[in-house]
């Protein structure tokens, strides 16, 4: 079952924090496995930031598509990994880099 993810962009953001927060993550832990700034991950609530989104939604067991779908291209599908299962695996190799 899908998960009611809010449409509105701060709504969503807002909630992607909860999800993580529920599951005993936070954006400055993603920003540490990624090796990139806080800021930079705040960043990709407003502009696309493929591995950070790879990231949250590999946490939360999503597809990036399903966190945002408006950045993803119609006609072309989904970029990158379309399974969480597939992100947790490009997760955990970009922490090993």
């Amino acid at each position: 079952m899908a998960p009611d993810i809010p449409q509105d962009e701060d709504e969503r953001w807002e909630w992607v924090k909860y999800q993580l927060r529920t599951r005993g993550h936070s954006l400055a832990e993603v920003a540490r496995r990624l090796g990139v700034s806080s800021a930079a991950v705040k960043n990709a609530k407003r502009q696309p930031y493929p591995r950070v989104e790879r990231a949250i939604a590999a946490l939360l067991e999503l597809a990036p598509a399903q966190l945002w779908p408006e950045r993803r291209h119609p006609t072309l599908g989904t970029t990158g990994p379309s399974t969480a299962s597939n992100v947790r695996t490009t997760v955990a190799s970009d922490e090993e880099d």
